[in-house]
């Protein structure tokens, strides 16, 4: 195909009106001019170094070089590059997004900035500027795996229009202001094996005679769950045995950050009063690890669901589930023991913190089927041992029987709250003894009837007219403050 292509600018070369760059002149082997006998009595080594030789004199012949202007400029060309005329950034002026609480009761958060654009010319006439807030909604594994409406989805949240018609703009930057709130029910940015959810403003400015210019910004919000006063108490019962476990738990888990919990196990000893034995339960280890569960529901695009038009609705997709670890422990000593014989008791605590590095998916759980979820499992593990309660000498024999006791918790994973006030709770501070709205003034010099403000902003009629002997006034600018 390539000699093809060549072969036809070759002879269309004159038409075209192309100039050779190179010069198309063959030179004359020298290897022709040799005798015939020098020839034969030359080494096969020889004779295929001459036959390339010969070959690429050949397709020097054959092959022109062309080259046609304008699809090549050196670095030393005179036409440079045209700068672009304007640039455009976002500069954001609100405090991290961060939405407080459960998605029934979270206010939502409060997004304000300004867009900024920067104009390179003397004068440039903007045709149009918008911006818009978009939710991406990315599923890894999809409906179909080669269909990008079925992988990606788009939502506009919000949009602004900054030019209501063609604006010339000088030099310099120029600050277009935006701010918007966010409910309370959307869903935090994360990113797990599964999917992805990204927020993102993208800024469309349409200069006049130039092409469009775009920016995009990504926004991360977050959701921070305030913890709850009283501590959260569990209790387990291990049939057929008697042990009973309390457990002590943290109401939320941070990413980055330790939590305690605590375990007391009860009925760790029985006696046998017709034999006199003490039967005992001891601890030889305990394992824990926190599971982060990931689930979503993969729903086709419309081409793909009209090929399942007959099939039922929780056909119409594919649900996919990924468990992995994100932190484990394992402890085999730590613990304290009382054993006596009506009961025994085991007390210990261990620390629970989340596996540095692995960059954990906070819980949440959307309409359209993406759910996260954790869920703490303790493992403990428990070998029977018999005492005998005649002599002195204590000594312990090994039954063995052992139990696996197994304990598992929902835990709720969250970001750092801080100090947990949201955008509606932010006010100017109020004082006892200064209302919450000025004094009203009136007019002195009008013939109207006396109006007085009060500081709720309701206005009532006075009969009597104010006395300036005996009320304490202050004058400004032919009006009256009565105090």
């Amino acid at each position: 195909m390539r000699h093809r292509v060549t072969t036809l600018f070759r002879a269309n070369s004159n038409a075209l009106g192309l100039t050779n760059t190179r010069s198309s002149e063959v030179t004359k082997h020298p290897l022709d001019n040799t005798s015939a006998s020098r020839r034969v009595a030359a080494s096969p080594t020889t004779l295929k170094s001459c036959c390339s030789e010969e070959k690429s004199a050949k397709m020097q012949d054959t092959h022109k070089w062309i080259s046609i202007p304008g699809l090549y400029c050196s670095r030393y060309c005179s036409h440079k590059a045209l700068q672009p005329m304007t640039s455009m950034d976002i500069e954001i002026e609100s405090p991290p997004l961060v939405l407080y609480g459960p998605t029934t009761t979270s206010t939502g958060a409060l997004l304000s900035g300004q867009l900024i654009l920067m104009i390179s010319h003397e004068t440039s006439t903007i045709d149009s500027c918008d911006m818009s807030l978009y939710m991406d909604v990315t599923r890894k594994r999809p409906f179909h795996s080669h269909c990008s409406n079925c992988e990606k989805n788009r939502i506009e949240l919000q949009s602004w229009k900054f030019l209501n018609s063609p604006t010339k703009l000088r030099k310099g930057k120029h600050k277009l202001p935006f701010s918007c709130i966010l409910p309370g029910n959307l869903t935090a940015s994360s990113s797990g094996s599964l999917f992805s959810i990204e927020y993102k403003l993208h800024a469309i400015l349409t200069p006049r005679r130039a092409e469009d210019v775009t920016y995009s910004k990504v926004l991360e919000v977050k959701r921070a769950i305030i913890p709850s006063e009283f501590p959260r108490n569990s209790i387990r019962i291990f049939p057929p045995t008697n042990l009973t476990a309390s457990c002590g738990l943290p109401s939320i888990l941070h990413p980055y950050g330790v939590s305690t919990i605590s375990i007391i196990i009860d009925g760790c000893a029985r006696e046998n009063s017709d034999s006199k034995i003490l039967r005992l339960w001891k601890l030889k280890r305990l394992h824990w690890y926190l599971n982060e569960t990931q689930k979503i529901f993969s729903p086709g695009c419309r081409k793909h669901l009209a090929k399942h038009a007959t099939k039922a609705e929780e056909e119409k997709g594919v649900s996919h589930t990924d468990v992995r670890v994100i932190g484990e422990n394992c402890y085999r000593m730590g613990w304290k023991e009382n054993y006596t014989k009506s009961s025994g008791r085991i007390e210990m605590e261990f620390p629970c913190a989340i596996r540095p590095g692995v960059h954990p998916i906070c819980d949440l759980k959307t309409q359209d089927g993406i759910e996260v979820s954790h869920s703490l499992i303790v493992q403990m593990i428990f070998v029977e041992e018999t005492m005998s309660l005649i002599g002195s000498t204590i000594e312990t024999t090994s039954t063995g029987s052992a139990r696996v006791l197994r304990m598992n918790f929902n835990m709720t994973v969250t970001e750092y709250s801080g100090l947990g006030i949201s955008w509606d709770e932010e006010q100017p501070p109020l004082y006892e003894n200064v209302p919450a709205s000025p004094p009203g003034y009136i007019d002195l010099f009008s013939n109207e009837e006396n109006l007085i403000y009060n500081y709720d902003g309701v206005i009532r009629n006075d009969t009597h007219r104010a006395v300036l002997e005996s009320s304490s006034v202050a004058s400004f600018d032919r009006h009256i403050l009565v105090c």
